[in-house]
Protein backbone atom coordinates (compact mmCIF):
# COMPACT_ATOMS: atom_id res chain seq x y z
CA UNK A 1 0.00 0.00 0.00
CA UNK A 2 1.45 3.37 -0.89
CA UNK A 3 1.84 6.12 1.68
CA UNK A 4 -1.10 8.04 0.17
CA UNK A 5 -3.37 4.98 0.13
CA UNK A 6 -2.41 4.18 3.71
CA UNK A 7 -3.59 7.65 4.78
CA UNK A 8 -6.87 7.12 2.95
CA UNK A 9 -7.20 3.75 4.63
CA UNK A 10 -6.73 5.28 8.07
CA UNK A 11 -9.12 8.13 7.33
CA UNK A 12 -11.76 5.70 6.12
CA UNK A 13 -11.11 3.26 8.91
CA UNK A 14 -11.85 5.59 11.77
CA UNK A 15 -14.04 8.12 10.00
CA UNK A 16 -12.33 11.19 11.45
CA UNK A 17 -10.32 14.04 9.99
CA UNK A 18 -6.63 14.31 10.92
CA UNK A 19 -7.14 18.00 11.65
CA UNK A 20 -9.67 17.24 14.41
CA UNK A 21 -7.16 15.50 16.68
CA UNK A 22 -5.38 17.48 19.32
CA UNK A 23 -4.51 14.62 21.71
CA UNK A 24 -3.70 10.98 21.25
CA UNK A 25 -6.76 8.99 20.25
CA UNK A 26 -7.13 5.45 21.61
CA UNK A 27 -8.68 3.10 19.10
CA UNK A 28 -10.16 -0.02 20.63
CA UNK A 29 -10.31 -3.30 18.76
CA UNK A 30 -11.46 -6.83 19.60
CA UNK A 31 -9.09 -8.81 21.79
CA UNK A 32 -7.12 -11.05 19.42
CA UNK A 33 -8.13 -14.68 19.75
CA UNK A 34 -5.84 -16.36 17.25
CA UNK A 35 -2.86 -15.82 14.95
CA UNK A 36 -5.05 -14.23 12.26
CA UNK A 37 -6.36 -11.65 14.72
CA UNK A 38 -2.83 -10.84 15.91
CA UNK A 39 -1.79 -10.39 12.26
CA UNK A 40 -4.68 -7.99 11.64
CA UNK A 41 -3.75 -5.90 14.69
CA UNK A 42 -0.13 -5.80 13.45
CA UNK A 43 -1.36 -4.67 10.00
CA UNK A 44 -3.46 -1.91 11.61
CA UNK A 45 -0.44 -0.77 13.64
CA UNK A 46 1.69 -0.75 10.50
CA UNK A 47 -0.95 1.27 8.65
CA UNK A 48 -0.97 3.83 11.48
CA UNK A 49 2.83 4.00 11.40
CA UNK A 50 2.90 4.51 7.62
CA UNK A 51 0.21 7.20 7.83
CA UNK A 52 2.65 9.57 9.51
CA UNK A 53 0.10 9.99 12.28
CA UNK A 54 1.11 7.09 14.56
CA UNK A 55 1.82 9.56 17.38
CA UNK A 56 -1.85 10.55 17.32
CA UNK A 57 -3.12 7.01 18.00
CA UNK A 58 -2.73 4.04 20.22
CA UNK A 59 -4.37 0.70 19.56
CA UNK A 60 -5.84 -1.06 22.55
CA UNK A 61 -7.73 -4.33 22.89
CA UNK A 62 -11.26 -3.82 24.14
CA UNK A 63 -12.09 -4.95 27.64
CA UNK A 64 -15.68 -5.66 26.64
CA UNK A 65 -17.38 -7.83 24.06
CA UNK A 66 -19.92 -5.14 23.23
CA UNK A 67 -19.61 -4.12 19.57
CA UNK A 68 -20.61 -0.55 20.47
CA UNK A 69 -17.46 -0.22 22.58
CA UNK A 70 -15.20 -0.92 19.60
CA UNK A 71 -13.78 1.73 17.29
CA UNK A 72 -12.35 -0.84 14.88
CA UNK A 73 -13.37 -4.40 14.17
CA UNK A 74 -12.91 -6.90 11.39
CA UNK A 75 -15.39 -9.45 10.14
CA UNK A 76 -16.38 -11.33 7.07
CA UNK A 77 -18.78 -9.55 4.75
CA UNK A 78 -22.27 -10.38 5.96
CA UNK A 79 -25.49 -8.51 5.46
CA UNK A 80 -26.16 -8.33 9.22
CA UNK A 81 -22.88 -6.49 9.78
CA UNK A 82 -23.81 -3.96 7.12
CA UNK A 83 -27.08 -3.23 8.86
CA UNK A 84 -25.55 -2.79 12.33
CA UNK A 85 -22.22 -1.17 11.46
CA UNK A 86 -20.76 1.12 8.83
CA UNK A 87 -18.48 -1.29 6.96
CA UNK A 88 -15.40 -0.21 5.09
CA UNK A 89 -14.76 -2.97 2.61
CA UNK A 90 -10.98 -3.32 2.62
CA UNK A 91 -9.60 -6.86 2.24
CA UNK A 92 -7.17 -6.72 5.17
CA UNK A 93 -5.71 -10.12 4.34
CA UNK A 94 -5.62 -9.34 0.61
CA UNK A 95 -8.62 -11.56 -0.08
CA UNK A 96 -6.93 -14.81 0.93
CA UNK A 97 -10.11 -15.96 2.64
CA UNK A 98 -11.91 -15.44 -0.66
CA UNK A 99 -9.92 -18.14 -2.40
CA UNK A 100 -11.77 -21.43 -2.37
CA UNK A 101 -10.14 -24.74 -3.12
CA UNK A 102 -11.39 -28.29 -2.77
CA UNK A 103 -9.78 -30.68 -0.35
CA UNK A 104 -10.39 -34.12 -1.77
CA UNK A 105 -9.61 -37.63 -0.62
CA UNK A 106 -6.45 -39.20 -1.92
CA UNK A 107 -7.42 -41.22 -4.97
CA UNK A 108 -10.41 -39.04 -5.95
CA UNK A 109 -8.52 -36.67 -8.28
CA UNK A 110 -9.66 -38.49 -11.44
CA UNK A 111 -13.28 -37.95 -10.42
CA UNK A 112 -12.72 -34.19 -10.27
CA UNK A 113 -10.63 -34.06 -13.45
CA UNK A 114 -13.75 -34.77 -15.52
CA UNK A 115 -15.90 -31.99 -14.01
CA UNK A 116 -16.41 -29.23 -16.57
CA UNK A 117 -19.71 -27.65 -15.54
CA UNK A 118 -21.69 -26.45 -12.57
CA UNK A 119 -24.29 -29.14 -13.30
CA UNK A 120 -21.63 -31.84 -12.88
CA UNK A 121 -20.34 -30.28 -9.68
CA UNK A 122 -23.86 -30.11 -8.21
CA UNK A 123 -24.01 -33.94 -8.32
CA UNK A 124 -21.07 -34.34 -5.94
CA UNK A 125 -21.48 -34.16 -2.17
CA UNK A 126 -19.52 -31.17 -0.83
CA UNK A 127 -18.65 -30.66 2.81
CA UNK A 128 -18.82 -27.28 4.54
CA UNK A 129 -19.30 -26.38 8.21
CA UNK A 130 -22.93 -25.59 8.98
CA UNK A 131 -22.43 -22.03 10.24
CA UNK A 132 -20.03 -20.91 7.53
CA UNK A 133 -21.18 -18.10 5.22
CA UNK A 134 -20.12 -20.33 2.34
CA UNK A 135 -22.64 -23.03 3.31
CA UNK A 136 -25.51 -20.67 2.57
CA UNK A 137 -23.94 -19.67 -0.75
CA UNK A 138 -23.35 -23.30 -1.77
CA UNK A 139 -26.91 -24.29 -0.87
CA UNK A 140 -28.34 -21.33 -2.80
CA UNK A 141 -26.37 -22.59 -5.81
CA UNK A 142 -28.14 -25.96 -5.43
CA UNK A 143 -24.98 -27.75 -4.35
CA UNK A 144 -25.27 -31.06 -2.51
CA UNK A 145 -23.87 -29.87 0.83
CA UNK A 146 -23.04 -31.99 3.86
CA UNK A 147 -22.91 -29.50 6.73
CA UNK A 148 -21.83 -30.81 10.12
CA UNK A 149 -21.89 -28.44 13.08
CA UNK A 150 -18.16 -28.85 13.69
CA UNK A 151 -15.71 -28.06 10.90
CA UNK A 152 -13.40 -30.83 12.15
CA UNK A 153 -16.09 -33.43 11.44
CA UNK A 154 -15.58 -32.87 7.72
CA UNK A 155 -12.21 -34.63 7.92
CA UNK A 156 -13.47 -37.84 9.54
Amino acid sequence: MTHHLTRLFILSLIGLSFTAWSAQQTLTHPTPEDDKDHLIVAILQLALTKSGQAHAFSLQASTTTETAALDITWASAQNQHGEQLSPIRIPILKGLLGHRIFLIREGDQARFDTINSLDQLQKIRLGQARFSNDTTILKQADMNVVDPVKHESLFK
